[in-house]
């Protein structure tokens, strides 16, 4: 193991231990043509992918359906007690009550894409992460445990994988 790889595995776990008593909460992703898909046209809102935190069932990422790098993210550190989250200041679900928003974070992180939302504001919530939006659908879209990624077939109506 060269130097490279022990500072590497340090600082991994340097940020896994930031919060002793944190839990690893799933990800389930959906592709937005799985919701909207009744429109001939698939609108807007069927172009993303909608980022499911199991923690608060609601959307703390959305991306452009062709950009699947974000998907591959499947868990979330959090911890309730130290008010600690992994995705706390990029996080759009505003109402988590571990929610740290961070426009400049969110920007770092999110690179070209946070243009997209120039209009964000922590006093509105958008209407994705709506107490109805979070009952009504996300909760029942979660897939169990560690989630995953809910892809739209134009065959079926939903493809889990």
């Amino acid at each position: 193991m060269n130097q490279y790889d022990k500072y590497d595995i340090r600082n991994i776990t340097e940020k896994r231990t930031a919060a002793p008593s944190s839990i690893s909460c799933g990800v389930t992703w959906v592709d937005g043509r799985i919701i909207f898909h009744k429109d001939k046209n698939i609108n807007k809102q069927g172009a993303w992918i909608y980022g499911i935190c199991h923690f608060s069932n609601g959307i703390f990422l959305i991306t452009p359906r062709d950009h699947v790098i974000p998907t591959t993210l499947t868990t979330i550190l959090v911890s309730p007690f130290d008010n600690y989250c992994q995705r706390a200041y990029s996080c759009l679900d505003f109402d988590c009550k571990l929610n740290k928003f961070n426009r400049d974070i969110f920007e770092t992180e999110i690179g070209d894409f946070a243009k997209e939302f120039p209009f964000i504001n922590k006093e509105k919530p958008f209407w994705f992460n709506s107490l109805k939006w979070k009952n009504d659908m996300w909760a029942k879209k979660k897939l169990p445990i560690n989630g995953g990624v809910l892809k739209f077939d134009a065959n079926k109506e939903t493809n889990k994988s």
